[in-house]
């Protein structure tokens, strides 16, 4: 707009004089006198010129000064978008050049602590590189079912870190790779249930990650890896929020999506160091989720110790004990000879200081009498009670891990069985008429297994008696 008007400017002097001195339809120019008369253009017109040719002189002068500061200020221009370009270039080299050590650069795994860290990678690297060792975990009940799942970092050669919410619940667990392979958990090592860690020990050989010794930064890219929902190693990215304390607990805020299954999940720097443990998130806000920072896993692993029952195991009374032996054991084999047992806990009312407040009573029906004693009576009488005893021993040890290791347990074998006629190969005493029914009910001990002191064992045959 502004060199339209100036060139309006120019142009109207120009217009004015053409005017003038444009020839008339007799081809001379006239003007009219003071006096009326009419004659040829003289001393007035030649005046009227000028004073154009003046003004006009004057405009040119005034746009070439116009034309002179718009041509420095383009030249300004000019050398500034020189600047830029030498800017915008060198930024392209940088980027060029990380571009090109990222692809170069791998993290370290050595399983240790680190507070420099391997050259940073792209999401896809790091995500082929960690993938491998994290984990879904999977939680099961008394009678081996599936109560939940979440997530699992390895932190050593033989332990793997999640939530202690997690585990709450869990009588048994297991780990699932991406291949489907399974790997039992054989216990927890240790426990830190005010920041919800749980250090659990595995059957197996793991390749741990590489935890980092500095704390979380704000603004730093983070990638997560977990399970949610059962979707094995999901990975997500995103940026470190912010480092804050929630209800007295330090917590690392993220971006990166997580959902229900992605605690005990592992949260990555961007060179693949452990910098936290996912653990949950705020569902009413957006891309509110939180990590427990990684120094509280350093913690744990040092007070890791002999792999003891994961929480939930035993939980819920004498009803879920029973229901998880008769999960476990439910039958034994004596010389091809297939035993069913029931499993019963019964309060042991007389219980001293030293024993368990319960004790397991092993039921065999008729039937299952029936056939110990067949598959007792074929080969060497002493290696066939080994094989009962050995059976009610896992039997025991199993039970024995539901207390501590001061309370000593008893197991106790038993006949019950209901007969239509008198069975006279049993004791008077054994033997227990039934008018309602018009049967007879047989309770005839077997064998006692007693622990006395820590996982020493006896067993003593009442069979016999």
């Amino acid at each position: 707009m502004r060199r339209r008007t100036r060139l309006s400017a120019f142009l109207a002097p120009l217009l004015a004089l053409a005017l003038l001195l444009a020839p008339s339809a007799g081809g001379v120019a006239v003007a009219q006198t003071p006096s009326g008369q009419y004659g040829t253009a003289g001393t007035g017109a030649n005046e009227s010129v000028a004073d154009l040719l003046k003004d006009l002189n004057a405009s040119l002068k005034s746009e070439n000064e116009t034309l002179s500061n718009l041509n420095k200020m383009l030249q300004a221009e000019v050398e500034a978008l020189k600047q830029e370009n030498a800017l915008l270039r060198k930024q392209l080299e940088i980027a060029v050049a990380r571009l090109l050590e990222l692809e170069g650069g791998s993290g370290s795994d050595s399983g240790s602590s680190s507070s420099s860290g391997s050259p940073a990678g792209n999401v896809e690297q790091l995500a082929n590189r960690l993938r491998p060792r994290v984990f879904m975990i999977e939680v099961f009940g008394p009678q081996g079912t599936l109560v939940s799942s979440g997530s699992a970092v390895a932190v050593t050669k033989t332990d793997v870190v999640t939530n202690y919410h997690v585990i709450d619940e869990a009588w048994s667990a297991e780990l699932v790779t991406e291949s489907g392979q399974r790997i039992p958990v054989e216990g927890m090592t240790a426990y830190d249930e005010a920041n919800d860690l749980a250090l659990l020990r595995v059957n197996g050989t793991l390749e741990p990650v590489t935890l980092r010794n500095t704390a979380a930064r704000v603004g730093e890219e983070v990638v997560a890896i977990g399970s949610p929902l059962g979707l094995l190693n999901t990975v997500s990215t995103g940026i470190v929020s912010a480092v804050r304390t929630l209800g007295g607990q330090e917590m690392i805020q993220i971006t990166a999506p997580t959902w229900h299954g992605s605690s005990g999940g592992g949260l990555f720097d961007k060179q693949g160091n452990l910098i936290g443990i996912t653990s949950g998130g705020m569902r009413e806000g957006q891309n509110l989720n939180f990590a427990i920072p990684v120094k509280f896993v350093q913690q744990l692993i040092q007070r890791a110790g002999s792999p003891q029952p994961l929480p939930g195991f035993g939980r819920g009374g004498a009803a879920e004990l029973a229901a998880f032996l008769n999960e476990l054991f439910p039958e034994m084999i004596v010389n091809g000879e297939t035993v069913p047992v029931q499993y019963f806990i019964m309060p042991n009312e007389n219980a001293r200081p030293w024993e368990a407040p319960e004790y397991i009573v092993a039921v065999l029906d008729t039937e299952a009498h029936y056939n110990l004693a067949k598959g007792m009576v074929v080969g060497d009488l002493r290696a066939n009670e080994e094989i009962v005893e050995f059976y009610m021993w896992v039997v025991a040890s199993s039970f024995n891990a539901f207390y501590p290791p001061e309370q000593d347990v008893t197991l106790l074998l038993v006949h019950v069985g209901e007969y239509p006629n008198y069975p006279t190969t049993f004791s008077p005493n054994e033997v227990e008429y039934d008018p309602k029914t018009g049967t007879y009910w047989v309770f005839k001990p077997i064998l006692s297994v007693h622990e006395h002191g820590n996982e020493n064992w006896h067993f003593e045959w009442l069979i016999y008696n």
